[in-house]
């Protein structure tokens, strides 16, 4: 092979192992962004790139160099989870979330009477958004040992008045239901 075949070949590799690494970098990311996250699947992809890396490195005799690029993948994309520019409409917005976040995490528990006593179904009206927040337990633990009556716009099989947990976790299994059932629409 002469000179410039071996050049074309070394421009060739350079070229494929950039792509592979940009794939894999972006796979290293989505690890750090979807930690906290509802998809699981990415972050079990991402974490055997992160260990095929950390193979590599260890066994190229050159450990430290993957090690950094893990650690700087990481910390991008954890950048790309919670940090960026937002408009003052999307930050505004991301208060007003994470605020109903909060609020619902901690929902003080002397309120509560009050709360079902304006809106009987109260618990059953922000529950879904308590799910989609992912901190339906908590809530759920504000409205302690009391049986709720009958959820409105979920119907069961089964009879009989439940407590703010058990309803909580009918009504985490239908959304995860929910979700596979989309995935197997699609």
């Amino acid at each position: 092979m002469n000179m410039s075949g071996v050049l074309a070949l070394a421009v060739a590799m350079a070229v494929i192992l950039a792509f592979v690494g940009l794939v894999s970098g972006w796979l290293m990311q989505d690890v750090a962004y979807c930690t906290h996250l509802r998809g699981k699947m990415p972050v079990w992809i991402g974490l055997a790139v992160l260990a095929l890396w950390a193979l590599l490195g260890f066994l190229s005799g050159q450990p430290l160099i993957p090690l950094c690029c893990i650690l700087g993948q990481w910390v991008l994309g954890f950048f790309a989870a919670y940090g960026g520019r937002r408009s003052d409409l999307g930050r505004h917005d991301s208060c007003q979330i994470l605020g109903l976040r909060g609020y619902l995490k901690h929902l003080p528990r002397d309120g509560i009477n009050r709360l079902l006593n304006n809106d009987p179904d109260y618990f059953f009206n922000m529950a879904p958004y308590a799910l989609a927040l992912g901190v339906i337990r908590p809530y759920a633990d504000a409205f302690g040992r009391r049986k709720m009556e009958d959820c409105p716009y979920l119907f069961l099989r089964t009879n009989g008045r439940k407590t703010a947990d058990e309803w909580a976790e009918i009504l985490r299994e239908t959304a995860l239901l929910m979700d596979e059932r989309a995935k197997q629409m699609r």
